[in-house]
């Protein structure tokens, strides 16, 4: 791994420039939540097997994001934002289906502001292929290892602020984009939602 990389859910990493600034869902956790669940929130994890159908139960503390692929309806309540030229967020859904689906933004411009970022940077496992905004979604089901799908020039969308905080120091907003996986035979839709997401200046 890179000093400049990013890893979760095992062998999820994605390059973002810059470094670990602040975990969490904003003022109500106190921006607790770690993205890999070690500390009880966050993560994939559901220690007493409650189960459900869209991962909300599954949450603990506060929803910050929730997201559908291709019909499946997703959620966390946990995001990890880094900051450095540039922002990123890395969401780790919760839903218990044996499975970790990992939602992530790259190279949005500093400072965190409300705008639209159309998302046609490609954020690789370890490398970082263009300075303009790009997102992934990656799922690993134990089985056949993590799966990833990137947005391009060809397969893209939008990343949304409509809200920044700087009291509270969370961000809101929506997304939707189109990515394909490595091999170029898969695409997958991703549309959501962010909600008092964390952040630092």
């Amino acid at each position: 791994m890179t000093p400049n990389s990013h890893c979760v859910a095992a062998r999820v990493c994605v390059t973002l420039p810059g470094l670990l600034v602040a975990q969490g869902g904003g003022s109500e956790d106190s921006g607790s939540g770690g993205a890999d669940g070690e500390d009880g929130s966050g993560g994939s994890d559901d220690p007493d097997g409650a189960g459900g159908s869209d991962g909300l139960e599954n949450c603990p503390g506060t929803i910050v994001a929730t997201w559908d692929v291709d019909g499946t309806s997703l959620a966390s309540s946990s995001a990890t934002y880094i900051a450095s030229g540039s922002w990123g967020l890395t969401i780790v859904e919760c839903k218990d289906d044996d499975a970790t689906g990992v939602l992530a933004f790259g190279n949005i411009p500093l400072p965190v502001a409300v705008g639209t970022y159309i998302l046609t940077s490609t954020l690789l496992h370890g490398a970082q292929t263009t300075a303009e905004p790009g997102a992934f979604y990656s799922v690993d089901d134990g089985t056949d290892g993590d799966t990833g799908y990137f947005t391009n020039t060809t397969e893209s969308g939008e990343l949304v602020i409509t809200e920044v905080d700087t009291e509270t120091m969370t961000l809101s907003g929506t997304f939707s984009f189109s990515a394909i996986n490595d091999s170029g035979t898969k695409t997958v839709e991703v549309t959501g939602e962010l909600t008092e997401v964390g952040f630092s200046l």
